[in-house]
């Protein structure tokens, strides 16, 4: 007895109505397929680890450890007794006079969001080469989501002033503690007592 397509689907609906478990494997099977099908036409061609040589990904890490500073080593540093970190907000100065990290000096960047460049570049590198030749400069923006601080850096790295980039913003930095924070420092390190500014009691 052959089966029409009509009456394929007409009983698969049936069988459907009757039984919510065998909808949701036959789900999940096709939803498997379909993924199973896309990496398969497109995983390869669009990964970047097999479109970048082992030689291109060891760079890029490497420019990782090189540009970006954690704030548990920045909070460590600034602990010292020593210290041979220049830090420096650069944010707009009303925001710095409210609150900044300890310590850090303000040089504000202005940034043309429509051609994403920096406004008065050559003013920025002044201030910069005016900081301290033989102590690290480390630089942080708003939030970890500004790629304001990264293109600063660069900028700066071709006029041969090497800076780093914090991995978080001052927002994180102050309000969201437990998200960069070990776990173990928890209530142990007073994140308070590494800021100041207008509106910090």
């Amino acid at each position: 007895m052959k089966l029409s397509l009509k009456d394929f689907f007409q009983s698969f609906q049936k069988r459907s109505k009757e039984n919510k478990t065998f909808v949701i494997v036959i789900s999940v099977i096709a939803s498997l397929f379909l993924l199973i099908a896309l990496w398969i036409a497109f995983g390869p061609r669009y990964s970047v680890y097999n479109r970048l040589s082992r030689q291109q990904v060891a760079d890029f890490w490497a420019l990782q450890k090189t540009l970006y500073v954690d704030p548990n080593v920045l909070i460590q540093q600034m602990s010292a007794e020593k210290k041979t970190i220049i830090l420096v907000d650069i944010r707009a100065a009303e925001d710095y006079k409210k609150a900044h990290i300890l310590d850090a000096v303000n040089i504000p960047v202005a940034f043309d969001a429509k051609t994403n460049s920096i406004k008065k570049d050559a003013d920025l590198k002044k201030g910069f080469k005016k900081l301290g030749k033989n102590q690290e400069i480390i630089i942080y923006g708003e939030n970890s989501y500004s790629q304001i601080p990264e293109t600063v850096a660069f900028n700066l790295g071709s006029e041969g002033i090497p800076v780093q980039v914090l991995t978080i913003g001052f927002n994180e930095f102050r309000h969201f503690s437990t998200f960069w924070l070990p776990e173990k420092l928890w209530g142990k390190v007073r994140v308070e007592d590494f800021i100041t500014g207008e509106t910090v009691e």
